[in-house]
């Protein structure tokens, strides 16, 4: 304990969604509080956070059995979890609000909210079905009215500054449609390596259920720097429910973490939100178009998008003749282009995240 840097974020010390299901379980046990992940953007550094607890313990406050690092805070007039995760909520410029990928958890846009700046509100706007109270949606139009209610409780007018990876950036982009209709301005829409829905709706076709797990897989082996060793021939052989028990005995045996519901709850919402998300995905097209101010941060790296599962020669083809991969169509307006370094999923974490930051930065002073 003497060793550690009391100020340095918790996240920079390698605690991510995983080991924040272990980190609860300890302070449930030893100290009898309640913890939810997003506490760890709240009271981010080890001094916040001993503060807070201390607090806690002194004056307890009523629990009400969040699942950790699944869900944000209570919405207790609908009953359902309100998707926004405030990853930095300080500064005195009009906030961001970014959209992660498939998967929904929005605790791996830390590195981003970080490089942007103490003054750049961040918040991260997280998928409903990670839990068990609560199913996913499965359109695009539907998942978009969900965050601008919740987006609106935090910044009601415009303009508004939205991002999106992956998925989430076709998510971003029918936020700024409907945003529109309504009336709102958008000061900038980065849209963050996902190619406009006349594409990436073939790209994800064909898809079972032990490609469903196979890709949570790789994505925590990209977020936790950990090869699980785990492949899909090796997941074809189990029943769904099998595949969840294997994967999540692994991760735990890696990671070093206590076997946990939690954990295993984890897992499924991953699986459960990603299987929504593509086929929301596979199903978009939007309607009405508006003139959208559009940014597209594209991957230096572009293995993963050529072997997807659904890429065919003549989409591949499409898409290498089309360096704004269809946005400029949808936008109505020059789209913005930027190539930045990493594959699909590192561009967004460390190093390569300083380098889309930066630029992101730039744009957003330029609105």
């Amino acid at each position: 304990p003497s060793q550690l840097d009391w100020e340095q974020p918790l996240t920079n010390m390698g605690l991510d969604s995983l080991t924040t299901v272990e980190l609860s379980d300890i302070l449930q046990d030893s100290l009898g509080t309640s913890f939810k992940a997003t506490l760890i953007f709240e009271y981010p550094t080890v001094e916040a956070l001993a503060n807070y607890l201390a607090q806690e313990i002194v004056s307890p406050k009523p629990s009400t059995n969040y699942d950790i690092g699944l869900v944000a805070d209570e919405n207790l007039s609908s009953g359902f979890a309100s998707p926004v995760i405030p990853i930095q909520p300080k500064g005195s410029k009009p906030p961001f609000f970014c959209i992660p990928g498939g998967v929904g958890t929005a605790f791996y846009l830390h590195s981003l909210a970080f490089h942007l700046g103490q003054d750049q509100p961040f918040y991260g706007l997280q998928a409903r079905g990670m839990d068990d109270r609560s199913e996913p949606h499965t359109n695009v139009e539907a998942i978009a009215a969900d965050y601008i209610d919740a987006l609106k409780n935090i910044q009601p007018q415009g303009p508004y500054f939205l991002g999106g990876h992956s998925f989430g950036g076709q998510v971003a982009f029918e936020i700024s449609q409907q945003l529109q209709k309504q009336g709102d301005k958008i000061g900038l829409l980065a849209i963050f390596d996902i190619p406009a829905p006349l594409f990436s709706n073939l790209i994800v076709a064909g898809w079972d259920d032990t490609k469903y797990m196979s890709e949570v897989v790789r994505l925590f082996e990209y977020f936790l720097k950990e090869n699980l060793e785990i492949s899909y021939n090796d997941l074809k052989v189990f029943s769904p429910d099998e595949q969840l028990n294997y994967v999540t005995e692994r991760l735990v045996q890696k990671l070093h973490v206590r076997p946990s519901e939690a954990a295993k709850r984890q897992v499924h919402g991953f699986v459960k939100v990603l299987k929504a998300s593509v086929y929301a995905m596979g199903h978009y097209q939007p309607k009405k178009l508006y003139p959208t101010p559009i940014a597209l941060f594209r991957s230096s790296d572009v293995r993963i998008w050529n072997t997807a599962i659904g890429m065919t020669d003549a989409i591949r083809n499409q898409l290498q003749k089309n360096s704004t991969l269809g946005w400029e169509q949808l936008s109505q307006r020059s789209v913005e282009l930027e190539t930045v370094p990493g594959d699909h999923i590192t561009m967004m974490l460390e190093p390569h995240v300083q380098v889309l930051a930066e630029r992101l930065k730039t744009l957003i002073r330029a609105c």
